[in-house]
């Protein structure tokens, strides 16, 4: 995956976030499912968390090149309320 021991030790102490690019790529490595990452996950989702996407919906679409970009493209966008209207527009193509 080309990251430095450095870099998987702040991934591991919590130090620093993984993108999900990155997971996903993580996941193909190890050949699981990026679900796998989030077995016994116990939180509370958010009140606008929306319709149930069964997992395995998530992870058709999370194998997609489509997934792939569009994950890099709304990481590049720093700006909060530009990031927020992007993602208002894709809940409402949705």
């Amino acid at each position: 995956m080309d990251l430095t021991f450095q870099q998987i030790q702040k991934y591991e102490s919590g130090a620093n976030r993984i993108s999900a690019t990155r997971l996903f790529r993580l996941s193909q490595v190890l050949h699981v499912s990026i679900t796998y990452f989030f077995e016994g996950v116990v939180g509370k989702r958010p009140a606008n968390y929306g319709k149930h996407v069964p997992p395995d919906t998530l992870t058709k679409f999370l194998s997609t090149n489509e997934s792939t970009q569009l994950t890099v493209a709304f990481a590049q966008i720093t700006n909060p309320s530009v990031r927020k209207r992007a993602l208002d527009l894709i809940k409402s193509l949705a």
